[in-house]
């Protein structure tokens, strides 16, 4: 979570939101 690309940071995002859900 330190150094993500811009497009992986909207997938690591989305994969925690549904994670947490």
């Amino acid at each position: 979570m330190a150094r993500i690309k811009k497009g992986d940071q909207v997938i690591v995002i989305a994969g925690k939101d549904k994670g947490k859900t």
